[in-house]
């Protein structure tokens, strides 16, 4: 007996040991290891699914501003694109374009005139040698620029001769819409006729220029060479030569002629602003309508003057 409990004694002295199992350890780095790797990259996709949210958020409200300004655009244009507005327009160029040469009559005419607007001075610049009347006038359509209107129509007419004489305008008017009416901002003005062409796009406001007079004598002096070189190829309406000397092309129709009354100079040498009034008539019969332009020149890289941006105001 004393010797089986004491080898049972030696056995409970000896317990044998338990072997580690590593490939547990390895297990949870995995594990660990994996869930790092899944919260990098669901925050890496929460990000770009943020930038993406973002994106497309941007160009919702971009679409919905443009949808705003296109149902605002049409809102304005449904305000003058009316009856009660040609019938306005039709009236003004009727009686603007009615020319009589007795003196009573061209007087009448310019009262009349004044109705629409009194800052303008609707004098004839020449006494005509026949009568015209308005035959037809077509309404080309509107345009809505920065805070104002562009009209624009065709206007025929025809002389009271033995062999009448028929003429073709193409004219736009700058107008806006007011609550008790239209406001027309400038006088009427011509432009080469063709009816696939596309009324050019005037930005620059109708008011008269706020800038500094131009006062250096010589520089004047060239400025007056370059307009009444412009004011030769746009009376030719010559395109080809025009495209040197102006950005946007424009000129008159055929049979018309510029006579320069008077230039004021604005601004400075290297970036100049000439106001020009102008007469423009009809080579036959002198009847003649006046105009206004303004001319923003800059200098081109040979050094020469060039037209920026032409206004009719």
């Amino acid at each position: 007996m004393g010797i089986f409990q004491k080898k049972v004694r030696k056995s409970e002295k000896m317990p044998k040991k338990e072997k580690i199992k590593k490939y547990r350890v390895g297990r949870m780095q995995v594990i660990v290891w994996c869930g790092i790797f899944l919260f990098i990259g669901t925050g890496i996709s929460s990000i770009a699914s943020g930038f993406q949210a973002k994106t497309q958020a941007m160009q919702s409200y971009e679409a919905v501003e443009s949808l705003k300004n296109e149902i605002n655009d049409l809102k304005n244009m449904s305000e003058v694109d009316t009856p009660e507005a040609d019938s306005f327009f039709r009236r003004f160029l009727n009686t603007y374009f009615t020319i009589n040469k007795d003196v009573e009559s061209q007087k009448k005419r310019v009262e009349n005139l004044q109705v629409f607007n009194k800052a303008f001075d609707y004098q004839l610049p020449s006494t005509p040698t026949v009568n015209q009347t308005v035959t037809n006038i077509t309404h080309y359509g509107y345009q809505k620029l920065d805070d104002y209107f562009l009209v624009t129509y065709t206007v025929e007419t025809k002389t009271d001769e033995k062999e009448p004489q028929k003429f073709k305008y193409k004219v736009s008017i700058p107008f806006k819409k007011e609550k008790d009416g239209y406001v027309i901002l400038a006088l009427p003005y011509q432009l080469e006729y063709d009816l696939n062409g596309s009324v050019s796009e005037k930005t620059e406001t109708l008011t008269a220029y706020q800038g500094e007079l131009l006062k250096d004598e010589a520089v004047k002096e060239e400025l007056q060479t370059f307009a009444e070189q412009f004011l030769t190829e746009y009376e030719a309406n010559n395109k080809e030569n025009l495209k040197y000397l102006m950005s946007d092309v424009e000129g008159l129709g055929n049979g018309k002629t510029i006579k320069l009354k008077k230039i004021t100079y604005y601004g400075s040498q290297e970036a100049p602003v000439l106001e020009l009034n102008i007469t423009v008539n009809d080579a036959d019969t002198d009847i003649g309508f006046a105009e206004n332009i303004r001319l923003h020149l800059v200098k081109n890289a040979d050094g020469k003057y060039f037209v920026e941006t032409l206004d009719h105001y």
